[in-house]
């Protein structure tokens, strides 16, 4: 036991039973990085918090490279045309980070907004990722709306009257002159509601207005030195007291392969009822049949074209009907055809080749045989070769002894 002691364990002895073995500590193996390039981003979703209308939100989107491949990102595309990127980190390499600056132009919005970016990348688990925008567009004055439509009849439009609610957001008050606008067919009247924080702009049309659309600019100026003047559009549509729709019929190009059917609708919007009667077509083999859909408020017509219907050259044809009313006694509605399109000329069929001829064979003439009194060709001549010149005597030749 003093062993034990000796060495600085704790002491044992014989009956008390065996202390646990200590565990062993196994060695830490760092984990191989997934197979394949990924994506991972610091923060998919930011929230900018509160920005005044007209100033640029900016963020860059910080990622990393997971994997054990070369990332790349091949898109970046926001959801509107308010959101752009900019230049991107296109090609990361493992273990390294990449960037995407985001910028947001929040001057035609106030409130609450919403943005996504998606990205596009070679990751073999992720290759779609879907970034958020978010956060709230703040002006120092709120206008709402900042556009007045009016939609009137040709019996009503006096009574109508538009609201445009202007509150002032900031901590000092603000005065507002008044109101102007380029059009003498609406009349506008500022009211107060909060001295310095709430106003109340009325829009109203001036009759008569002729029936079709009519547009305006309203002005209000601001002691606000970031927001001088306020801008209202307004638009008037009048319609007008009966109308048809469509304004105009359209077929194929005649003449019809198969017979056709269409319908013009009648709209009455006077305060009034009308009747319609006796619809014509002023091309023959049409067929006509009017329907009462609402009494005295919406008629239809329906044409029917027989196969083989074609307009005359040089003739308008038109469905006509008859009213009750006395600013339109009757109604036209052109029927037009579309244009025959030209055939294609069928190419030219390539010229036969001439027929192969037996070419005569060509004509060899004889040569007459040299006559004897020719005078015969000198030996130098080309078809005989010169006589080789003589030899010298022998020594032995009797005749030089």
């Amino acid at each position: 036991m003093g062993v034990l002691f000796l060495l600085g364990l704790p002491a044992w002895s014989e009956g008390q039973p065996v202390p646990p073995a200590a565990p062993a500590v196994a060695a830490t193996v760092p984990a191989a990085p997934p197979a394949g390039p990924q994506i991972r981003f610091a923060t998919p979703s930011y929230d900018f918090g509160k920005a005044p209308a007209g100033q640029l939100v900016k963020y860059d989107y910080f990622f990393t490279n997971s994997g054990s491949g070369t990332l790349e990102i091949t898109d970046v595309r926001p959801s509107c045309g308010c959101t752009t990127a900019g230049n991107w980190s296109r090609k990361v390499e493992a273990g390294q980070a990449g960037s995407i600056p985001i910028q947001f132009n929040g001057a035609n919005y106030n409130g609450p907004v919403h943005k996504t970016i998606t990205v596009t990348c070679n990751s073999t688990s992720q290759p779609m990722t879907v970034l958020e925008l978010k956060g709230t567009i703040w002006r120092p004055i709120d206008v709402n709306p900042q556009y007045v439509y009016f939609n009137l009849t040709p019996d009503a439009q006096t009574n109508e009257v538009h609201v445009v609610r202007i509150i002032n957001n900031q901590e000092t008050d603000i005065t507002l002159s008044e109101p102007e606008v380029n059009n003498r067919s609406f009349q506008l009247e500022l009211k107060t509601i909060r001295p310095g924080k709430e106003f109340e702009l009325q829009v109203k049309v001036v009759p008569p207005m002729a029936p079709g659309t009519v547009s305006a600019s309203a002005t209000v100026k601001t002691s606000v030195t970031n927001m001088p003047s306020i801008a209202v559009s307004v638009v008037a549509m009048v319609q007008p007291p009966l109308m048809a729709m469509p304004a105009q019929l359209t077929l194929p190009a005649g003449p019809l392969v198969s017979g056709t059917r269409m319908g013009v609708t009648f709209r009455n919007n006077g305060a009034g009822t009308v009747t319609i009667s006796e619809p014509t077509v002023n091309v023959a083999g049409v067929e006509a049949r009017l329907q009462e859909i609402q009494p005295g408020r919406v008629f239809n017509v329906v044409l029917n074209f027989p196969i083989g219907f074609d307009v005359p050259a040089g003739q308008q044809a038109e469905l006509v009907v008859k009213t009750t009313n006395p600013q339109y006694p009757t109604m036209k509605v052109p029927i037009a055809m579309m244009p025959r399109t030209s055939p294609v000329p069928a190419m030219p069929a390539p010229a036969a080749p001439p027929p192969n001829r037996i070419q005569p064979a060509p004509v060899v003439r004889a040569v007459p045989a040299a006559s004897p009194s020719l005078t015969p060709r000198p030996a130098t001549s080309r078809l005989a070769p010169p006589a080789p010149p003589p030899l010298p005597p022998s020594p032995t030749d009797p005749a030089l002894k």
